[in-house]
């Protein structure tokens, strides 16, 4: 129960930042995208694809620390589309 409460309070704080940086980028793209470079352009994208990775970690390691209270359920799994996920975002 503790890990349970931890991994919540810790994801739920993590969140709201991250929250903040895509949001706020999400706004510079709307508002200055035509006063930006290309390499503004892509540093702000890149900053956008970073914070919904981390937001994507963060909801794993929250469900990873729930893997004791539930059931586990076994199924088929196409290791060729786990490699090419994992590869995905290992380039980032």
């Amino acid at each position: 129960r503790e890990l349970d409460s931890f991994a919540f309070a810790a994801s739920h704080d993590l969140k709201e930042p991250l929250r903040g940086i895509y949001n706020n980028a999400v706004i510079l793209l709307e508002d200055y995208a035509i006063a930006l470079d290309e390499e503004g352009l892509d540093s702000l994208q890149t900053i956008l694809r970073l914070a919904q990775r981390m937001e994507m970690l963060v909801n794993t390691l929250l469900q990873f620390s729930q893997l004791g209270n539930v059931e586990l359920h076994r199924r088929p799994t196409d290791l060729n589309e786990l490699l090419h996920h994992t590869i995905e975002m290992l380039q980032a």
